[in-house]
């Protein structure tokens, strides 16, 4: 058995429209909200919540080391540099995004060196460990596509 669909042409033109507004729509804008969210959550880990994007709780300050540091003082943040330098950039071609610091201890901070121990305030790439992030990035797609199909 088989049945017949009938498409407008009007429909099916409005159809193919919105499928090549699609297949050829730059992703810059949003990579460049997607880049924009995942930088705020790093600055959030760093200025509030001192936990990694899995959920899990930063290794305090050894004893001695919390003895040189001031009350304003917390984890990663002394004088705010680290969560001031969050930045993203979207690659050329609009098909990535990269989010990052341009200290020159970002990564030690980030990953551990010798007796530092790693307090991650970014996901490893091509994951996105914390829930809520994960359903904040989806919406932003969920939205642009809306924004693009409608």
């Amino acid at each position: 058995m088989s049945q017949l669909i009938e498409i407008s042409d009007a429909q099916l033109q409005s159809l193919i429209a919105k499928v090549n507004r699609l297949s050829h729509e730059s992703l810059t804008d949003v990579l460049d909200t997607l880049g924009q969210q995942q930088e705020d959550a790093a600055r959030e880990r760093i200025r509030d919540t001192k936990k990694s994007p899995d959920g899990t709780r930063w290794k305090a300050w050894s004893r001695s080391y919390a003895k040189t540091r001031e009350s304003q003082h917390s984890l990663l943040r002394d004088s705010g540099a680290l969560d001031n330098s969050m930045t993203h950039v979207v690659d050329t071609a609009g098909k990535a995004v990269e989010i990052g610091s341009n200290m020159v201890y970002a990564r030690a901070q980030l990953r551990g060196y010798g007796k530092l121990p790693a307090r991650a305030y970014l996901d490893e790439p091509g994951e996105i460990a914390d829930p809520n992030d994960r359903d904040e990035l989806r919406g932003i797609v969920e939205d642009f596509l809306d924004g693009m199909l409608s």
